[in-house]
């Protein structure tokens, strides 16, 4: 099954777009999916349901840091990773229409596929495919 499958399925059993996405990805994260279910649990519905950053783009940026970052022995990857992220982030944008979360709750699809709103789902896709494609780089 792929990442992005199995994220939406994680999605539509009750996790959050972030856990969804964050869990599909745990490996890439060097953690088990209970370890990534937890650290990503506040990021749904944008930082708490605050409506900021969309929680399946926070994940998204989650995952490409753990497989750019060089880690605490050499924190100059960080000049590596910004430029990838933000091009990730106006990628998601682009897909999406925006980043934050009242944004696509208001603006995009208010459908529903199986109990859940048809724009996060859009959302969980688009993150897996920008980040499949940064990680076949």
């Amino acid at each position: 099954m792929e990442r992005k499958e199995l994220a939406i399925q994680l999605y539509k059993k009750g996790y959050s777009c972030a856990q969804a996405v964050a869990c599909a990805y745990h490996d890439s994260l060097l953690l088990s999916e209970d370890a990534a279910y937890r650290i990503s649990e506040g990021f749904g519905g944008g930082m708490g349901h605050y409506g900021h950053t969309c929680g399946a783009c926070s994940a998204m940026v989650m995952v490409a840091g753990s497989q750019i970052s060089k880690g605490v022995e050499d924190m100059s990857s960080k000049q590596q990773t910004y430029p990838i992220v933000k091009e990730m982030v106006e990628q998601f944008v682009e897909a999406n229409g925006y980043l934050n979360c009242f944004d696509i709750l208001r603006n995009g699809s208010q459908d529903m596929e199986d109990n859940k709103r048809v724009c996060c789902i859009h959302c969980i896709h688009s993150a897996c495919d920008i980040l499949d494609h940064m990680l076949k780089k």
